[in-house]
């Protein structure tokens, strides 16, 4: 017996469609084998000598039909949780929780306009979840607030603070993911607006931050 039978049987065991032989099989390969090793999703079943099957992290010990039987079971409850989809919504509010962004942008002295920014996002929530069949969609709110400064600029000399010394626009955002099968496939994001020019600017790296934090886990992912 070698890695295919072991494989075979594996994803036998997997769709649940396993037999007696199978569990004689695997008791065989277990007691007269050297070293096999096979995978399954995320799971690694490793056949050790010394009557030891390894999957994963755990390491079971072989005596019997019996003591097959419950590492089948084990198995079988570890495919099916490596196969279900993954849920973001946790990992969306932990990542977006706190989340922080400052920088600067422009030309700073010179001629021109030089901005500076620093961004929070706070009380981060689940409004909705929804999961239909391979499709899953998450509607998440919280509060943003922001600390800006716009400079003008002419020749070196500083011409103006237009949004003064102590700018701080705040408001709420939401966000609206949808996935498949547990992978990012839509992000809409929106902050809140105002008719001012601070708070559009604000808003603007609101979104921002909230957009690269969400491709970060998308590539994780």
């Amino acid at each position: 017996m070698n890695t295919d039978d072991l494989k075979a049987i594996i994803n036998r065991i997997a769709n649940k469609q396993y037999t007696e032989e199978d569990i004689t099989l695997l008791q065989q390969l277990v007691t007269n084998n050297p070293q096999t090793a096979s995978q399954i999703g995320k799971n690694i079943v490793n056949i050790g000598e010394g009557k030891e099957i390894h999957i994963g992290d755990h390491i079971y010990q072989v005596t019997d039909a019996e003591a097959i039987r419950e590492i089948v079971a084990t198995l079988i409850q570890e495919i099916q949780k490596s196969q279900e989809p993954i849920c973001l919504a946790s990992e969306l509010v932990a990542t977006l929780n706190n989340a922080k962004f400052q920088g600067e942008e422009g030309e700073q002295r010179g001629t021109g306009s030089f901005y500076q920014y620093e961004i929070y996002l706070e009380n981060l929530i689940i409004e909705d979840e929804q999961n239909q069949d391979i499709y899953q969609n998450y509607k998440l709110s919280g509060n943003w607030f922001s600390h800006v400064y716009k400079y003008i600029y002419a020749f070196d000399i500083l011409l103006d603070r237009p949004w003064g010394y102590n700018k701080k626009p705040y408001g709420r955002f939401q966000v609206v993911v949808k996935t498949i099968n547990g992978v990012l496939d839509q992000i809409r994001v929106q902050a809140d607006r105002y008719n001012d020019e601070a708070n559009n600017y604000a808003a603007n790296k609101v979104e921002q931050l909230i957009e690269s934090k969400i491709k970060e886990i998308k590539h994780k992912n």
